[in-house]
């Protein structure tokens, strides 16, 4: 009996096309992308955000790179983060479809009304899946972290 789940699974994972490399990131590949997120960045709840993301992979699993982005909460906050990033692709999943985990550390820039600009450190994690068609790809993900408390968004880019 356990010889068959062993060759069941076997053969649905080399059905499934399970290989290391090529999934989402490959050593010496770039990619770029535009991102739309949704976060509980300020007091008065969510602000919307819109901006750019880069990376170069390191090696088939692990990717290095810059995400910047500015957000809003449509009333009188506005939220400029820029930071620095490391992700690590999970080594599971199927050609067209692979978890990852990042960690990033840079700066947020609070600006509220006319006031003066405040800056601040922020960390954050973030989880999520990419998915990948040819060069294009698209990668759903939720993100933890300080001063953002939590946010979801979605990144679609090109890989060259």
């Amino acid at each position: 009996m356990r010889i068959r789940i062993g060759l069941l699974a076997a053969l649905m994972l080399t059905i499934a096309g399970m290989s290391v490399g090529a999934w989402g990131q490959e050593a010496g590949e770039i990619n770029a992308g535009a991102l739309l997120e949704g976060a509980m960045g300020t007091r008065k709840g969510i602000s919307m955000a819109g901006g750019i993301i880069g990376g170069y992979g390191v090696t088939d699993n692990l990717s290095i790179g810059i995400k910047a982005d500015y957000g809003h909460d449509f009333s009188d906050l506005g939220l400029l983060e820029v930071l620095g990033y490391g992700r690590y692709y999970l080594p599971l999943g199927v050609e067209v479809c692979r978890l990852w985990a990042q960690m990033g550390t840079g700066v947020i820039v609070l600006m509220e009304g006319g006031k003066e600009a405040v800056g601040s450190v922020m960390v954050d994690m973030e989880i999520g899946v990419r998915f990948s068609v040819g060069s294009f790809y698209g990668e759903p993900y939720i993100r933890f972290g300080y001063p953002v408390l939590v946010g979801v968004g979605a990144v679609f880019g090109y890989r060259f």
